[in-house]
């Protein structure tokens, strides 16, 4: 019971801060021109967006041997989301959401390497939608030549990176820290990888979806 009151008493302040800084009378003003139901459409999206990235984390954590119910995921994102309203980055809503997630035995790791997994692909499929953009503006904006000639020089670095990886030519350099705790933890997550397959699809495609959903919420807002 005490552990609910403080619970509520943090989210009460929270909310107090959050509201005592809003500018009323511009919000006023702004939303005297919004079409609430665009607004609707939008907020409906918002939760969808919400439902996607929750199913994403759930097949992150799956690819680490990490088994949560939809629901409780949907909740713990909920809430780091609210957390990160109130910090300069999404790093502390992230360690709320491996602290979460983290297992009781083997690797505690594992959580937070879904977590970042859970955002590099985000990253990954954003930059993807931006190249497509790119070529659709590639005749009339040197922008967006300049956006994609990066993008194919990162992707060739990164598929450098893997090839090399997987031919075993840093094995050298691997060795010498193998002794470290981080590096066995490290290792470990990256063999759970290796032994995704299926895993790999629905993270990219929700990545996609979800990036996807965001472009639309922006323009629509």
């Amino acid at each position: 019971m005490l552990k609910r009151r403080i619970k509520a008493l943090i989210a009460v302040v929270l909310l107090v801060l959050l509201v005592y800084g809003v500018d009323w009378d511009q919000a006023h003003a702004t939303l005297e021109h919004v079409w609430i139901p665009a607004l609707a459409v939008t907020l409906v999206a918002m939760i969808w967006e919400l439902a996607l990235s929750a199913w994403k984390w759930l097949w992150t954590l799956r690819m680490h041997g990490l088994e949560y119910r939809f629901g409780y995921l949907f909740q713990v994102l909920t809430k780091a989301y609210f957390i990160n309203n109130f910090l300069p980055t999404a790093v502390g809503g992230d360690a709320y959401r491996a602290f979460r997630t983290m297992p009781g035995d083997g690797f505690k790791s594992r959580a937070v390497s879904a977590v970042l997994l859970d955002r590099v692909s985000g990253l990954v499929a954003l930059l993807l939608w931006g190249a497509v953009a790119a070529c659709w503006l590639w005749s009339e904006s040197p922008v967006a030549r300049w956006y994609l000639s990066l993008c194919l020089a990162g992707g060739g670095a990164g598929l450098a990176l893997l090839v090399i990886v997987h031919k075993g030519w840093l094995k050298a350099l691997s060795n010498r820290v193998r002794h470290l705790a981080v590096f066995s933890a490290i290792e470990h997550n990256i063999n759970y990888l290796k032994k995704a397959r299926t895993e790999w699809v629905y993270v990219i495609a929700l990545s996609l979806t979800f990036q996807a959903t965001s472009i639309g919420i922006v323009y629509r807002l």
